[in-house]
């Protein structure tokens, strides 16, 4: 192999290793949910100015009555919280009564719940930056 070859070989093992390891997995279990109606939105954010509903990365699965798992992966270093919507009727929004009580089920990153408030960034944070790997459990909340 000549020396070109190599060299490039080199720097492209140097930037697979270097995102490798400033990236975390975050695995979540959520337990607690009550039918198998609908899909579960995974939400994360990384600052408190986004979370529970503005810009962060979102995922959705299927519902599963009990317990449901997803995992992050490829996630950066620092400091998130994570929100978890039971959108039990597939409208793409958390349901609330007359008072703002969520009739849908939802939780958080640390399981701090709220009863008409959005859950708080502060309360629900974790940080990434000693690990490669975090597991979350997310009891989700039905008032």
């Amino acid at each position: 192999m000549n020396r070109l070859k190599w060299m490039l070989l080199l720097n492209i093992f140097a930037v697979i290793s270097a995102s490798s390891v400033n990236a975390s997995t975050v695995n979540i279990t959520v337990r607690g949910i009550r039918n198998s109606n609908g899909h579960l939105i995974f939400g994360l954010f990384k600052s408190p100015q986004e979370f529970p509903f503005g810009d962060g990365v979102f995922q959705k699965v299927d519902a599963k009555k009990n317990v449901a798992q997803y995992t992050f992966t490829n996630i950066k270093k620092g400091t998130y919280a994570i929100i978890v919507l039971h959108d039990e009727n597939d409208n793409k929004k958390l349901d609330a009564n007359f008072f703002g009580i969520p009739s849908e089920g939802y939780g958080a990153s640390l399981n701090h719940h709220q009863l008409a408030d959005p859950p708080l960034f502060s309360d629900n944070k974790f940080d990434l930056s000693d690990t490669d790997e975090k597991d979350l459990i997310i009891n989700l909340k039905y008032w």
